[in-house]
């Protein structure tokens, strides 16, 4: 991974080279990965020191790892957003942008984060996954983004500013980390409690993640989970 300095700036990539990362990701990106098809759709979390730090406040803590060029995250995005309003209060829904090691991927991550910090998420979530779909370097430059800002209605400067935040790579950084320290390999994933992982691979399907998230919620609340 790049080490970025103080006042950071995401590399500008061309469209035909953001084409070649697509296809260098793709196999990341696949809705499979080391946690295999189980028959309640989620599997234990194979990193005993994830178990250990879950805590009786992070019962209904839910964790999305996803990317925004991730068609299979974009597939899933609508789906857990009915989800989790489905739910309510009662569940709380953290979304975590991982670049897979992948340093060009940082972009995304960032715009996410930015967005994040503003409170601009979830409601521009989609919104953000369809201008990467459109275009796979985006945001291409600062211009980029302060021009898409302002058709979603965002302050430009603002998310320009927050996109380059001096403390965006540590945030970047720590979505790495906690996606590692499952022993998760691919995207889209769902964390419950730090304690089972639900991905299209345990659940069978994109569509069955949703049955099993809601599955695994009330096994993290069962006596002595």
């Amino acid at each position: 991974m790049i080490h970025w300095t103080k006042g950071w700036k995401v590399p500008a990539i061309s469209a035909s080279v953001g084409a070649l990362i697509a296809v260098g990701v793709a196999g990341w990106m696949h809705p499979n990965g080391d946690y295999k098809r189980t028959d309640t759709g989620y599997d234990l979390a194979q990193t005993r020191s994830v178990l250990a730090t879950a805590t009786a406040s992070e019962r209904n803590v839910v964790v999305d790892y996803f990317y925004y060029g991730c068609p299979h995250c974009r597939a899933f995005e609508p789906m857990l957003e009915v989800w989790a309003k489905q739910l309510g209060p009662t569940v709380i829904l953290k979304r975590v942008p991982v670049t897979g090691g992948r340093p060009e991927l940082a972009r995304e991550a960032a715009l996410f984060n930015a967005l994040d910090s503003l409170g601009a998420i979830p409601r521009l979530q989609e919104a953000a996954f369809q201008a990467v779909a459109r275009k796979a370097d985006f945001p291409a430059s600062d211009h980029d983004l302060a021009e898409w800002a302002r058709e979603e209605g965002i302050e430009a400067q603002r998310l320009v500013d927050a996109y380059h935040a001096p403390d965006m790579l540590e945030r970047i950084d720590a979505g790495d980390k906690a996606f590692r320290a499952m022993d998760l390999s691919a995207v889209p994933a769902i964390a419950v409690r730090g304690r089972w992982i639900v991905t299209p691979a345990t659940a069978g399907s994109i569509e069955g993640m949703v049955g099993a998230m809601t599955g695994a919620l009330g096994a993290a609340e069962s006596p002595g989970s």
